[in-house]
């Protein structure tokens, strides 16, 4: 499955400008973040899964005959159910990728200007134009 590039709303933190390294800590925050989500969820995912099955073994023994009969219409419901889960999720996903439209570079204007007929060097401008 092909990346979209898509950062959840709870990963975005934001991160004080003040030093160089604003990007890669940004970058590694959502990362982080995502991955703990994804952890946290397949923790919470196995105890149900752990649930579940308890729950299958014993209504298995206190209905013996007539279990795969309601196992049978119990799957199919989950299968609608999902199924709808799944396409909302993937019309938002598709909304989303559809909202994400490619920026325009910025044009950025010289630092400095040189409005009088005084000529300067490069070291010159070098210095001026440095922050």
């Amino acid at each position: 499955m092909p990346q979209k590039q898509l950062t959840p709303s709870y990963a975005n933190i934001k991160v004080p400008n003040t030093s160089p390294a604003h990007r890669y800590t940004q970058h590694k925050i959502r990362a982080i973040r995502i991955k703990g989500e994804i952890r946290y969820l397949h923790s919470k995912k196995q105890q149900l899964n752990l649930q579940i099955y308890h729950l299958h073994i014993s209504l298995a023994n206190v209905w013996n005959n007539t279990w795969p009969h309601i196992q049978h219409m119990i799957e199919e419901k989950i299968c609608r159910e999902t199924k709808t889960k799944y396409k909302t999720l993937d019309k938002k996903l598709k909304k989303l990728t559809q909202a994400m439209k490619p920026q325009e570079p910025h044009t950025f204007y010289p630092r400095v200007i040189n409005n009088t007929n005084i000529s300067f060097t490069n070291s010159e401008k070098a210095l001026l134009q440095k922050v």
